[in-house]
């Protein structure tokens, strides 16, 4: 694995602080680039870090860390979870990509998921569709792709994808 842009994306949470705090929300919003989202996260309590095993085809190891949200609103929602993955590209991908996402997950509420889906430009009308993707002319320049599915919970993901090239520039 290269370690540059890999050690970037979990170190630059530590570059956040009190002046990032109010980015937060954006940041699960999918509403910043990658730089600004991964230092609007430094603000946040961790509660725990784990490796993510790899997935043949799909994705190769990873890390996965969790955040308290306590006091985090997204789209007008309190989440349950907050979390950060940052997946390696698995040898047998075809198009090798670093994968990272910006995860927050809510209760099963009503309130939640009209919150969320009033709040957001969806590529087709969400209604009850369970899963939705923003619109791409909504996005905010440099942001992720914002994906809103419904489970047992709610779970709204931001994700950026990197080749390994564009994933080592990010260290440097």
């Amino acid at each position: 694995m290269k370690s540059f842009g890999y050690l970037a994306a979990l170190a630059s949470l530590l570059a956040g602080g009190a002046a990032h705090a109010q980015e937060t929300p954006n940041a699960f919003q999918c509403a910043l680039p990658y730089e600004h989202s991964m230092k609007a996260l430094g603000s946040l309590e961790v509660l725990s870090q784990s490796t993510v095993s790899a997935f043949p085809g799909l994705h190769g190891e990873g890390n996965l860390i969790e955040f308290a949200p306590s006091g985090t609103t997204v789209f007008g929602a309190q989440p349950s979870k907050l979390t950060l993955e940052v997946l390696t590209p698995h040898k047998l991908q075809p198009k090798e990509k670093y994968v990272i996402t910006l995860a927050s997950t809510f209760a099963k509420t009503a309130a939640a998921d009209e919150a969320i889906q009033r709040s957001v430009t969806w590529h087709i009308q969400c209604g009850t569709l369970d899963f939705c993707i923003r619109s791409s002319e909504a996005a905010p320049s440099g942001a992720g792709r914002l994906e809103y599915r419904r489970k047992a919970s709610l779970e709204l993901k931001c994700i950026f994808e990197f080749t390994p090239e564009e994933f080592d520039a990010l260290g440097s």
